[in-house]
């Protein structure tokens, strides 16, 4: 397979990375990969016909399986630095018609591209083979039910896809965290192309679900249409992984962490990794550090080792604000999981150096 030389490879890159390059320094890089025969070239020209093309334009789907492919066998590391591949947290404007079929495709889109969730084709067949979405809805919650990666990337709250307890005539397509709040279809409207979406909340004192009245409190209440919900489901994450989150942010090396409003953070079953495309809301992370304590999430201690700070988690509000103001925590590598405690998280906090301090800093 024919490249550009290394050595002049890494001249273009030396010179991309200055402050002063343009875009016509990175067009003549690409021209430089065109003239070399470089692989390279061919996802360049590959990532502009599918840019150029709508949401379900012929050959469209076939020019992303071909240019998947040239990402996965040209890397990460050269895709991330010319923004080709996935770019979860980053804002892509995407079509909202009335249609059904392309409201899918649009979501199948977000999936993908902002979040990182790459959707088998099998599992996204043409809309018109099927003609509901409870029916795209079950196909996607299959493709991703297996993975908690995947699924934790995505959505929040528990796969459900039966009905709603005590309401035989009502359909559950996902159920909130503590069991207590259904967003359901009419059984009889399942087949139908895009059915409304009725919230319920359990009353406890008649322990039944009751409907909630329209226009509830973000996504706890009801939806015209069932794309409206996947829609408002995956936003609503979206929002809440970007604005009330405790995260860490990666870079791939040296591994430099903010704490704090940016990048998501990673969990592995085994590890906790930097740099990774993985959300964790701010109560899973308390859920995390408390079981590793042995201790309830009111109990946990995190102080500054510096001595200026001493913050007490039973006010998070206090502590976000401080993460607010550019203190970063820097570990070697990834850290494994057995060994991540509130000790060895606070002992890598220092203050950020100005131009370094996350996008919320109030400094």
């Amino acid at each position: 397979m024919a490249a550009l030389d290394p050595k002049l490879n890494a001249e273009w890159i030396e010179k991309l990375e200055k402050p002063s390059a343009d875009m016509a320094l990175r067009e003549a890089y690409f021209a430089a990969l065109e003239a070399a025969g470089d692989v390279r070239a061919d996802l360049v020209r590959l990532e502009a016909r599918v840019s150029a093309l709508e949401l379900g334009a012929l050959g469209r789907a076939a020019l992303k399986t071909r240019r998947n492919a040239l990402r996965q066998t040209i890397g990460l590391a050269w895709c991330d630095r010319f923004g080709f591949g996935s770019r979860p947290g980053v804002d892509r404007p995407l079509p909202w018609p009335e249609d059904t079929a392309t409201r899918w495709l649009s979501l199948y889109e977000y999936i993908e591209e902002c979040r990182g969730v790459w959707l088998p084709e099998r599992e996204k067949p043409p809309f018109a083979t099927h003609g509901s979405s409870v029916t795209a809805w079950e196909r996607l919650i299959g493709a991703v039910r297996d993975s908690p990666e995947d699924y934790a990337a995505l959505f929040r709250d528990a796969i459900s896809l039966k009905p709603v307890p005590g309401s035989p005539t009502l359909y559950s397509l996902l159920v909130q965290g503590e069991a207590d709040f259904h967003w359901a279809v009419a059984q009889e409207q399942r087949r139908d192309e895009d059915p409304p979406v009725h919230g319920l909340i359990l009353d406890y004192e008649k322990n039944e679900f009751v409907p909630v009245r329209p226009g509830g409190f973000g996504p706890y209440g009801c939806f015209a249409r069932v794309t409206d919900f996947v829609r408002g489901m995956l936003e609503s994450y979206d929002q809440l992984i970007r604005s009330d989150r405790f995260i860490l942010k990666g870079s791939r090396a040296p591994a430099k962490a903010y704490l704090g409003f940016s990048e998501p953070l990673g969990r592995r079953p085994t590890s906790i990794e930097l740099g990774t495309a993985r959300h964790r809301a701010l109560g899973e992370i308390l859920d995390v550090l408390s079981d590793l304590m042995g201790i309830e999430p009111s109990e946990i201690k995190a102080t500054q080792t510096l001595g200026s700070l001493s913050l007490d988690a039973d006010d998070w509000a206090d502590l976000r604000a401080i993460l607010e103001d550019g203190w970063v925590v820097t570990l070697d590598a990834a850290v494994p999981f057995e060994e991540l405690t509130i000790d060895a998280l606070t002992k890598a906090m220092t203050p950020a150096a100005k131009d370094e301090r996350g996008p919320n800093s109030r400094k």
